[in-house]
């Protein structure tokens, strides 16, 4: 019932009008975006928190840096790896052989 009450309440005005006003009576707050709506964000923009990287399949794609920089090192240097991309080679440095790893991938473990 609450819940209903407040998504009825919400309904009443833009999210950005919702955000200003929490904001003005104190309330840190701000939209939760949709994808699509990250990148046009005028503060992600001013911050230049957008980093664009190569993807194997998808090619050139946007991603959300992290807000915190360091002189000379990239935050966001490539895109996230596919599930189980790098599987062999942590097995390799955690010293499984190549015999054992394919032992592992025969039995269904990755």
């Amino acid at each position: 019932m609450l819940n209903q009450a407040i998504a009825e309440r919400l309904l009443t005005r833009t999210t950005q009008e919702w955000v200003q006003a929490l904001n003005d009576a104190g309330v840190p707050c701000g939209p939760v975006y949709g994808m699509a709506e990250v990148f046009s964000d005028p503060q992600v923009r001013h911050l230049s928190l957008a980093a664009t990287v190569e993807h194997p399949v998808l090619g050139s794609i946007d991603l959300v840096r992290n807000a915190v920089t360091m002189d000379a090192i990239p935050t966001v240097r490539t895109s996230a790896p596919d599930a189980g991309e790098h599987t062999t080679d942590v097995l390799a440095e955690l010293g499984y052989d190549t015999e054992q790893v394919a032992g592992l991938r025969e039995r269904g473990a990755f």
